[in-house]
């Protein structure tokens, strides 16, 4: 009896499809981990060594958000260049891409902000603690969203809106 073929070529897909993910995932964290530490040096330089004349509470906030888009950007580029450019939604213009990117990260922000807030003032550890554990427990709920939504196979929708813009 002959081994079925369709069977050993789904097989085959799934191995290469599972091995792909990993190399992703993998990829990810790497980019991800360079550009954390990007913001956890700036966060440093920002929260310890730039004065402001308002509390304490708001040069927090303030030296989140330029960190935050600093580290953003860095990621953005790195993974679109290395991480995701073998998914479908990589064949979007760069601009569509970068602003996708953006629109996920902006839950991610918002997870990163709680928990560092959180973890700064409630639980009393460092800034740059703080800021670590934040962007710790937003590592998978980025990479699902860019799978969800930045990078996901484009649709007839995207089609037709980029033909005309």
């Amino acid at each position: 009896m002959k081994p079925d073929r369709s069977s050993a070529v789904e097989q085959r897909r799934a191995v290469v499809g599972w091995w792909s993910a990993l190399q992703r995932l993998s990829s990810y964290v790497v980019v991800g981990g360079f550009a954390s530490l990007i913001n956890l040096v700036l966060m440093s330089l920002m929260y310890s060594t730039v004065p402001m004349p308002v509390s304490s509470e708001v040069h927090y906030l303030a030296a989140f958000a330029v960190v935050t888009e600093v580290s953003i950007v860095v990621n953005f580029l790195l993974n679109d260049r290395i991480t995701f450019h073998c998914l479908p939604g990589h064949a979007r213009p760069w601009g569509t891409r970068f602003v996708r990117y953006h629109s996920t990260l902006f839950l991610g922000v918002l997870v990163t902000l709680v928990v560092s807030f959180a973890l700064h003032y409630w639980l009393g550890l460092a800034a740059v603690a703080a800021q670590a554990g934040g962007i710790a427990i937003n590592l998978m709920v980025n990479y699902s969203m860019h799978h969800l939504w930045t990078y996901r196979e484009m649709e007839a929708v995207d089609k037709v809106v980029e033909q005309h813009y």
